[in-house]
């Protein structure tokens, strides 16, 4: 018999003996024996207690799967069930969850299979590039006439291909309006000849090259990052969370101490609501003019010889501030990061303004405050959300974007659908707050 089945026998078996404990004290009460009427009462309770027990686990997992599915409306990629226990009524609704996600994922895939199929039966190496050098897409082709510079989507054509050869046979191409050769230095030393094609409408060009090998349909692109960055409009207490400016970022550090420790490490990424703009991250490292502790390096793996030849904060500064331009703060725990970019400009003598900052630490305490575990990992397990490159500052900030982008369908449906309603939301949770306050931050 399984949990479920003896929990309804349970309920049945509890009924019949909640109403049978109602009669006899109704009974005792109408005789007025005291002492009987309290003890049918109390009879009557132990079952009461047990109904509700029931009742309350089992509407507790329709909300943590409610909650798992709103969730789910922010995610990208694979949307992964929680574990909500062997309810058979809510396994059902889970399992159906489950297969509609797979269902959209796999239709997905299968129109990606085509683009690859097509793209993939050309006889060129094909690699489209945004404005900035970034790489979209790859063709099979490609990778092979690359080698060891194999490009992948998010790298730099850069790193394979001299800038000012591309550069000049794409301005010769918008030049023309049309087609253009070019003669493309690679960095190997190798002279690749090229017809590069603007990409206007996707702020891009495209290069298509010959080669001798045969190609395969594998492809690999991430078209999203032609996405033009939005300018950040002014945050106002009314700005919809859909519309916010958003960086969320992360800091490793050589410990926790705000006025000694140092930022080894900075990740952000830049959103508009939920929306992530995968052309704008940022990923830096950091000598921090001091010996890492070796407690320190074991949590996030950062040694003394990987930032030996880093730049000092104060090189990086204008950088971490430009991305972040006009943009909210976004964290889990936000105010240890700022509190420590902070403490770092005061000792380069640089100047530091306070963002606008908001917790997702909070937030989720205050959607859940029933939850004792509050930290990165098991939040995002509780939102299903895959935790990958923990402990790296970047790999913390990709994980903190996908919980801030579940969450806010959850903050809507508690009636917080505006940044001034978010900053009250966050205040709600005044026991995590404390802790925060007096750790430093």
């Amino acid at each position: 018999m399984t949990n479920t089945t003896a929990s309804w026998f349970t309920v049945l078996a509890v009924v019949p003996a909640v109403t049978a404990g109602l009669a006899v004290a109704a009974w005792a009460a109408a005789l007025d024996p005291w002492p009987w009427a309290v003890i049918a009462l109390a009879v009557a309770g132990v079952p009461v207690w047990i109904l509700l027990t029931l009742l309350r686990d089992h509407f507790a997992g329709l909300a943590r799967l409610r909650e798992a599915i709103v969730g789910a409306t922010g995610a990208a990629g694979d949307w992964a069930p929680p574990r909500l226990g062997d309810d058979a009524v809510i396994g059902g609704l889970t399992r159906a969850v489950s297969d509609l996600v797979a269902a959209s994922a796999a239709a997905a895939r299968d129109r990606d299979g085509r683009l690859a199929g097509v793209i993939g039966a050309l006889p060129e190496a094909i690699v489209v590039v945004t404005e900035t050098g970034l790489v979209s897409l790859v063709n099979d082709g490609a990778r092979r006439l690359f080698g060891a510079q194999a490009l992948t989507p998010g790298s730099s054509l850069f790193d394979a291909i001299s800038r000012d050869s591309f550069l000049a046979g794409w301005d010769d191409a918008r030049a023309r309006g049309r087609a253009a050769d070019a003669a493309l230095a690679a960095v190997d030393g190798r002279t690749l000849q090229a017809r590069v094609v603007d990409f206007p409408h996707h702020r891009g060009a495209i290069l298509i090259m010959p080669t001798a090998e045969a190609a395969s349909a594998d492809l690999h692109y991430d078209l999203q990052l032609h996405d033009p960055l939005p300018v950040p409009e002014p945050v106002t207490p009314a700005t919809p969370l859909d519309r916010l400016p958003l960086v969320v970022l992360d800091c490793e550090t050589t410990g926790l101490k705000v006025d000694s420790d140092r930022v080894l490490s900075v990740g952000a990424i830049r959103l508009t609501g939920t929306r992530r703009h995968r052309s704008h991250t940022l990923d830096l490292v950091v000598n921090p003019g001091m010996p890492i502790p070796p407690a320190s390096t074991r949590i996030h793996g950062i040694d003394d010889e990987m930032v030996r030849d880093s730049p000092p904060f104060a090189a990086v500064h204008e950088r971490i501030v430009d991305f972040a331009a006009g943009c909210i703060y976004v964290g889990h725990n936000v105010g240890f990061d700022t509190a420590m970019l902070a403490a770092e400009a005061r000792r380069a003598g640089l100047h530091w303004d306070e963002p606008l900052q908001i917790d997702t630490l909070l937030l989720v305490a205050a959607l859940r405050p029933d939850l004792d575990d509050l930290n990165l990992e098991s939040i995002a397990g509780w939102l299903g959300v895959t935790a990958m490159g923990r402990h790296t500052a970047l790999g913390d900030a990709l994980v903190t974007a996908e919980i801030w982008r579940r969450i806010v369908p959850l903050l809507a449906e508690a009636g917080v659908s505006t940044w001034g309603e978010a900053v009250e939301f966050a205040r709600r949770p005044k026991r995590v707050i404390a802790m925060q306050k007096a750790a430093g931050w």
